[in-house]
């Protein structure tokens, strides 16, 4: 099981955030989930995992409305 987590933090404390996280393995869609805090916003999700694939975690988020740039990580789960 692989256990994905994203911390993203507003400049202010009254901040809306709403993200998308979304999990890829070699390439094709895994799974995504979403997730709306204030202030700071703390994800953790759990997907299956298979040993020797590459995964890319990718977050897409919005405060208070605005699109920021999309935030990525890729690693190898073995």
């Amino acid at each position: 099981m692989a256990t994905c987590k994203a911390e993203i933090d507003a400049a202010n404390t009254a901040d809306v955030i709403t993200a998308t996280v979304t999990l890829w393995r070699d390439g094709s869609y895994v799974r995504s989930w979403n997730a709306t805090a204030i202030g700071t916003l703390s994800f953790t999700g759990t997907a299956a995992a298979v040993s020797g694939s590459s995964y890319r975690l990718v977050v897409a988020y919005s405060i208070n409305g605005q699109t920021m740039t999309s935030r990525s990580i890729t690693c190898t789960y073995s």
